[in-house]
Formats: C-alpha cells, sequence, structure tokens
C-alpha cells in the first residue's frame, strides 16, 4: 500500500503520522511518531509539530509524548 511505497523510498528518514493506521497496524510508523493513537470519541487530538532553523535544519516534535528528531536538510 502507500505507506509500504513511502517506507521503501530511498532516502526516507522518518514517517510522521497523525494516527495510528486503523486498516493495519502494520501499515504505521513507530509508536514515538505517531501523535494519536486510539480510535474513539476520547481522542485528545495531540499534533506535530515542524520547526525550521535559518539554516535549513528541521525538527519534528510529537505533542502526545514529546519526542522529537531533527533533520538536516540537504
Amino acid at each position: 500500500m502507500h505507506y509500504e511505497r513511502i517506507a521503501k523510498t530511498p532516502g526516507i528518514e522518518g514517517i510522521w503520522q497523525g494516527h495510528l493506521s486503523l486498516f493495519d497496524k502494520d501499515h504505521s510508523t513507530a509508536e514515538n511518531m505517531i501523535a494519536n493513537l486510539e480510535d474513539t470519541a476520547e481522542c485528545q487530538g495531540h499534533w506535530i509539530k515542524a520547526s525550521v532553523a535559518r539554516n535549513g535544519t528541521f525538527t519534528v516534535t510529537n505533542g502526545r509524548n514529546g519526542f522529537s528528531k531533527t533533520y538536516t536538510a540537504r
């Protein structure tokens, strides 16, 4: 499916998701890079934020767990 195609793309350093795939959990990225894991009315709507620095590096942060990763511009 689409996730597999993206995950196999050369040069992809990380896939961030707003929601866990309900179709098939094997079509999701690592749990620390998914903002929302549940499919309930109590879903809190956690965010993913990208902050870009002047030098071109950018940091992506998961609002659910505080996990972040910084990437270097190419």
